[in-house]
């Protein structure tokens, strides 16, 4: 499986991915600071990090859309305008590494 993440997303997805293969579930973690250039990669680099068949889940604290051009799967923002301390809204909306663990495991 492969978790895809971006800026603050990249620690809780690496987190995740410790207990992940704590519990035998192979597990990359791909970060793409720049959606936009790593789409214009040659293509046998991007099926070198995003094997084909592979689950793939984006972790993004932003938009989701740009995110459906590589997986139906994301956890994403889908709304605005919150503010708090930043590990607690991280956690309520799902980027901490127990939440992102608990999507992951509902997808396998």
């Amino acid at each position: 499986m492969v978790l895809l993440a971006t800026g603050s997303e990249v620690t809780p997805a690496l987190d995740a991915q410790k207990l992940l293969e704590k519990d035998n579930v192979g597990c990359r973690v791909v970060s793409i600071p720049h959606l936009e250039g790593f789409l214009k990669q040659p293509s046998s680099y991007l099926q070198q990090v995003l094997p084909k068949g592979a689950l793939r889940v984006a972790v993004e604290a932003g938009a989701k859309m740009p995110w459906y051009q590589l997986t139906q799967h994301i956890i994403g923002m889908t709304s605005f305008g919150e503010s708090a301390d930043g590990d607690l809204v991280m956690k309520h909306f799902g980027f901490d590494q127990a939440s992102i663990l608990a999507f992951v495991k509902e997808l396998l």
